[in-house]
């Protein structure tokens, strides 16, 4: 793990949405990039001396974007610091997306620090914190969906290919770091052994900009020497110094990647523990007691966790039964006016942090789309961004190309003008093409099946995606193959849940990504159960599996065997054009010149297995067959 650091260094954000922050000076009159870094020595002498770091360098200000420039955009101050102001032309990088922008200022609540500009917007926290299980702003779950591959930097971050990056680095590397020397004002590395994220980094003492940080072990002769005493010195460990990232190369992506998802798991446990604390009032809505004269029983309490106003009458979400809504206001009536007067008209009449599509737009004093059974009486002409032309002959000739299938449907309406294609009723006949596509489709749910049957311990224990993935992929190819006719489970999961399973390790509930959380018994095979549930909650179905102690991370003899049954039927399917895309899927793990299995990691297998099942599936439910 070595790579090579260049001493210089910064923060920022892409808009995405409405909704967003804006960073300026303390005062709020002017534009402050929050990630720069100073350019000189003087200015940076300067900066030290005036302790200008942090919130006492730039603050945050709630805007909404009007309209983009090129690189600028244009935007309003919302809130009670944007009476009476002028819309103002901001650069990108000076905006922050609405949600960061919370965990900036949650962060400043929870470090207890003095910050004068802060008062002005703890209001808007309080009233953010109460949409959220717990009163939470979860930073854990921002990093890892929003971060994990994406680099917060500084300005003028330029990579390895010579391409600028201000503020934000889209596509990190995927390959390991190369080894390095010191010379010529580069340094090498041996590891990063923590991450900071921005908002934290913002407030702590020898960061102070808004952009990740990482502590970095130096590599010989460097790592042991005491920075303790440095600016930027930390005194956890001997060798090591706080840097922003733009003083790290992208060699090191890899290093970056692995210190966020340690942090990401360190920082859930850290957030469990918070909710069994006690609260600042304002951070979680304190529930009611229900009346005494109340004749309604009162809801199941797993049901009502978050009813700050204590209805009792909630109505039942359509997809997932475990949501509950009512009205915030009921209307007075349901005529026409009503509905469209309560309707947003403009940008400010959204709520913080949502906002119109862009395009259309806001609605119109005029518009009717609102109503549920409104039939579009708006002109075409009016909705200028449907227009095209070349869109509307591509999407002409689909549609031709598909009713002359006179073996598939029939044109019918042209008399009564209903105009619609239907069916014909032979589509159920016999047909091997479909037969064997479907049967295709089966084994390979049925190959993910049994090689969950032996997944090696050595393939669950690297910090990869391709290990910490490995259980969620087979699950899914096991979820979405199955067979609804015979009980088999055919969705997606959007919850995966460990039954009974070792003590060390967890899945994450959303992703199914793979937690050690504690030390692991590299000797002894397990087998655990997990639950894998529908988006109606009540689709849940059960699967088994062994973890293998004695397999090597490629799946060994059983992967080289179940590769083989599914390469067997690859000359039975049909259309050739489907054989052939199967083919150049299976790839990765299968040399159809040499006729041989591929060795490679299990991860890897079962990502290879996933898309030959999902292409496999599209064709035999789709009827893609001549």
């Amino acid at each position: 793990k070595s790579g090579l650091v260049r001493a210089e260094g910064a923060m920022a954000a892409s808009p995405s949405g409405q909704a967003h922050w804006v960073w300026s000076s303390p005062d709020g009159n002017n534009a402050c990039d929050a990630a720069e870094l100073p350019a000189s020595a003087e200015g940076h002498a300067k900066r030290l001396k005036g302790e200008l770091w942090g919130p006492r360098w730039a603050r945050l200000t709630p805007v909404r974007i009007l309209r983009s420039l090129g690189e600028n955009v244009i935007v309003a101050v919302t809130g009670s610091g944007g009476t009476g102001r002028k819309p103002m032309e901001v650069t990108k990088g000076s905006l922050l997306p609405w949600y960061e922008g919370l965990l900036v200022l949650d962060a400043i609540a929870r470090s207890g620090m003095s910050v004068p500009w802060f008062g002005e917007l703890s209001g808007i926290l309080d009233q953010e914190r109460l949409k959220y299980k717990d009163g939470q702003i979860r930073s854990s779950l921002y990093v890892e969906k929003r971060l994990t591959e994406v680099a917060v930097t500084g300005p003028r971050f330029i990579d390895g290919d010579g391409n600028l990056h201000p503020h934000r680095r889209l596509r990190m590397r995927d390959v390991p770091p190369e080894e390095g020397e010191t010379k010529d004002g580069w340094f090498r590395v041996k590891s990063l052994e923590r991450y900071l994220p921005p908002w934290e980094a913002f407030l702590q003492n020898g960061c102070g900009v808004y952009q990740d940080f990482y502590m970095v072990h130096w590599a010989p002769p460097y790592d042991t020497v005491d920075y303790s005493t440095y600016e930027n010195g930390c005194g956890e460990k001997v060798g090591t110094t706080w840097e922003p990232d733009e003083c790290l190369p992208d060699d090191l992506d890899q290093l970056r990647k692995l210190a966020k998802r340690r942090w990401v798991e360190r920082e859930r446990v850290r957030e469990r523990q918070r909710t069994t604390e006690d609260q600042t009032p304002g951070t979680r809505p304190v529930k009611r007691p229900a009346p005494v004269e109340a004749t309604r029983a009162p809801e199941k309490s797993k049901l009502t966790k978050f009813n700050p106003r204590n209805i009792q009458r909630l109505m039942t979400d359509v997809s997932r039964k475990h949501v509950r809504h009512c009205w915030a206001q009921l209307p007075s009536n349901t005529e026409d006016t009503e509905i469209r007067r309560g309707w947003p008209k403009c940008a400010a009449d959204y709520p913080p942090g949502h906002g119109p599509a862009e395009p259309p737009g806001s609605c119109l004093a005029s518009c009717d789309c609102m109503e549920d059974w409104h039939m579009g009486r708006l002109a075409p002409a009016a909705k200028s961004w449907l227009l095209d032309s070349d869109r509307d002959a591509s999407a002409q000739r689909v549609l031709d190309a598909f009713a002359s299938q006179n073996s598939m449907v029939r044109r019918r309406g042209q008399v009564t003008n209903m105009h619609y294609l239907e069916a014909l009723g032979d589509l159920s006949r016999p047909n091997a093409s479909a037969d064997a596509v479907r049967d295709f489709a089966k084994l390979v749910f049925q190959v993910a099946g049994d090689m969950a049957q032996a997944i090696p311990l050595a393939a669950l224990m690297e910090d990869t995606d391709e290990s910490r993935l490995l259980i969620s992929t087979l699950a899914g190819i096991f979820a979405t193959s199955g067979d609804p006719a015979n009980g088999q489970p055919a969705y997606l999961p959007v919850e995966f849940r460990v039954k009974d399973g070792p003590d060390w390790l967890k899945l994450e509930s959303r992703s199914g990504r793979l937690i050690i959380v504690d030390e692991v018994d590299q000797q002894l095979s397990r087998h655990m159960t997990i639950e894998l549930v529908g988006i109606s909650k009540d689709e849940v179905h059960q699967m088994g599996i062994r973890i293998d102690a004695s397999r090597p991370a490629t799946g060994g003899d059983k992967a080289t065997m179940l590769t083989k049954r599914v390469v067997r039927p690859l000359p039975q399917l049909r259309p050739p054009a489907l054989r052939e895309m199967i083919m150049g899927l299976l790839a990765p793990v299968y040399d159809f010149e040499k006729q041989e299995c591929l060795q490679t990691h299990l991860g890897t297998w079962a990502r290879t297995m996933a898309q030959v099942a999902g292409c496999a599936r599209a064709a035999w439910r789709g009827h893609l067959f001549p």
